[in-house]
Order: C-alpha cells, then structure tokens, then sequence
C-alpha cells in the first residue's frame, strides 16, 4: 500500500493542535475535595471511545470512585504507550490493537477493563468521490482502489485497523493510498480542497463532515466488516503492569466511575447527545445518532464489571497476526488482561 505524509511543518501544526485540544476537569464535586483524592493522570482523544470519560468527570463518577482525575493530552496512541511506560501517565482509553502490539514486544501492559468491545472506526468519504451512499463489504471497499484515504498518522490503532479490512477485503497493498493528515478537522480541510478522497477515524468525524457538507458515513466497521475486525476491543483501558501492582484501587476505581458513566448514558440519551455535542462539535441531530449508536451497538457488548471480552481479544490478535504486525503466541489475552479484568473470573 502506498503512503505518503505531507510536510514536517503542516503536519507538526496539526499534532499540536490536536495535542492541545484535552481539558483538565475534577466534575461536578468540589474541586478542594477532588484534590484531596489520589491523583490519576489520564491521556485521553477526541471521539466516543472516550466519553465516558468526559461523562464521569462532569457527572462526578470519578470524584464518587475516589480519584482525582488529571487530564493530559497527546497527538497520539503509541505517544500515549510511550508516556504509559515511562510512567508519565497512570492510563489511557486505547485501541486493544496498539497495546498488544506493545505486549508482543514484552513492553509492561495490562488491559483493566473494556467499555467499547467492538470497533469504533468508520470510513468516511467525500461527497466528491463518487461512491455509493453506503458500502457493504467486500464490494465498498474494493472501490476504494485508487483512492487517497487520510488517517490521523501512519501508525496507532486506526492505521493498524484499516490495514487489517483493505486485506481482509482484498485489496493490495499498492492499489490504495494513504497519506498522515491529522485531525479530523484537518482532514475536512483536505477533502474539501479534493486532496483526499476519504479518512478513517471515530465519531464525530462523520457529523462534522456531513454538517459541513462535505462528505458521509460510508463504512462502519462495527456493522459491516466480518466479525474478526468488528469484534474488537477499541475502547481498552490500559495501565502498566508496574503501576498496577502497587494502585489496584485507583485502576479499580477508573473502572467503576466508567461503569457508571455508561450507566448514565444509557438513562440519559438527550443529556449525553447534549454534552456530547458540547464537547466535541456537530449538530444536535447527528450527534443524537452517534450516542445512539453507543446505546444500541457498543453498551450492549459491555460485560459484567467491564470484564475484557475474551473474543475480542482474540480476534484482535489473530488480526494483527494476519497482518504481520506481531508474531503468533507472542502475546494472549492472560497475558495482557489483569487478573482482575479476565472474562468469566
């Protein structure tokens, strides 16, 4: 597959942008009495894999847990991995795809729970690229030969999840292009001006586009690629093994007040499309949409606890076997699930 960056300086521009998009928040409780609890360092990303952590900061679940959430953001996923264990950081909201990557290489990783146990990337394409209103698999993404598709970077789990569906659909490697574009407000940008003819990434990025008319929906993994690619984890809560032996209570903790946000989302849907909207951008009507589909789609896959579903693991792994991005037995799910986050425990 061909790919292509644009220059050092633009893209620079949009990681930094990107970068500097998080907020830091203690919720709805008294600042004075969060900071009295353990502080939790959080790199959290725009999109609604990470909602619920923004509902738990404002809805207070952190602070009733029993942590003092600070928030800290970066450009990118293997950014977030790197800060993780180098200690810098105490979690991330991440595709399973980059942190069992990092545990084939024996990097210190655990996945302590999972709020999103399915895919949580779509395709989105121009209104100008003469595609059909919505793929089904293989077919749309056969069309996709000869286009340019924009990502985030040339890495991290949207990358690693797009490679695995063109294969899978079976489209050579030479027959697409990718290129690193940033945000997805950058990549808007790029398809408005004809540069690229679609970009993969999370929600909202669809709602942006279709606001400002400038493309749609036209693939939601979750739904249409085959189960190996949909069944997957993209919302794992991940830690250090390190961190872990010695702060069970705060992992414990991050893991109840996500519980509790997505119990209030499922009771709140027009006060979650609401704040959704507040936070990350688009209209009323198609952010309503994105946490309907959290309801319909991602919440009902959730277990117990947010237990990590075992399947997705697996399916993640076989993925990114197929893909050649790590060996076969290099990593499984006890490797990489903590004890306390195991399926069936």
């Amino acid at each position: 597959m061909r790919t292509s960056t644009l220059s050092a300086a633009v893209i620079s521009l949009m990681l930094l942008v990107a970068a500097c998009s998080g907020t830091s928040s203690t919720g709805t409780g008294s600042p004075s009495a969060a900071a009295s609890l353990p502080t939790f360092r959080l790199v959290d990303f725009p999109g609604d894999v990470f909602f619920t952590d923004v509902v738990a900061q404002k809805q207070g679940f952190f602070a009733k847990a029993g942590i003092n959430v600070q928030n800290q953001s970066v450009a990118t996923g293997p950014a977030a991995l790197q800060l993780l264990v180098a200690g810098s950081i105490d979690g991330t909201l991440i595709g399973s795809s980059l942190p069992l990557v990092a545990a084939a290489q024996n990097q210190d990783i655990k996945i302590i729970g999972t709020p999103y146990g399915v895919s949580a990337f779509h395709i989105f394409v121009s209104n100008k690229a003469g595609l059909a209103a919505k793929a089904t698999f293989p077919q749309g993404i056969q069309a996709l030969k000869g286009k340019t598709i924009g990502l985030v970077a040339l890495e991290g789990a949207t990358y690693l999840s797009l490679k695995a569906l063109l294969a899978n659909a079976g489209v050579g490697a030479d027959q697409v292009q990718l290129i690193a574009v940033g945000s997805p407000q950058a990549a808007l940008a790029q398809m408005k001006a004809g540069r690229i003819d679609a970009y993969s990434n999370i929600q909202p990025t669809g709602v942006l586009l279709k606001d400002a008319n400038i493309g749609y929906d036209y693939l939601d993994y979750a739904k249409e690629a085959p189960a190996s690619i949909a069944q997957v984890a993209d919302g794992a809560m991940v830690v250090s093994g390190k961190w872990l032996t010695t702060h069970q209570k705060e992992a414990k903790a991050w893991v109840d007040a996500t519980e509790s946000a997505v119990t209030w989302i499922k009771a709140h849907p027009q006060q979650a499309a609401s704040l959704f909207s507040a936070t990350y951008g688009g209209s009323d009507s198609g952010d309503s949409q994105v946490v309907q589909r959290l309801i319909d789609t991602v919440y009902p896959t959730n277990l117990p606890g947010l237990a990590v579903p075992r399947a997705a693991i697996n399916n993640q792994i076989q993925s990114l076997v197929d893909s050649g991005d790590i060996k076969s037995g290099s990593v499984s799910y006890a490797k990489i699930v903590a004890p306390s986050a195991l399926q069936g425990k």
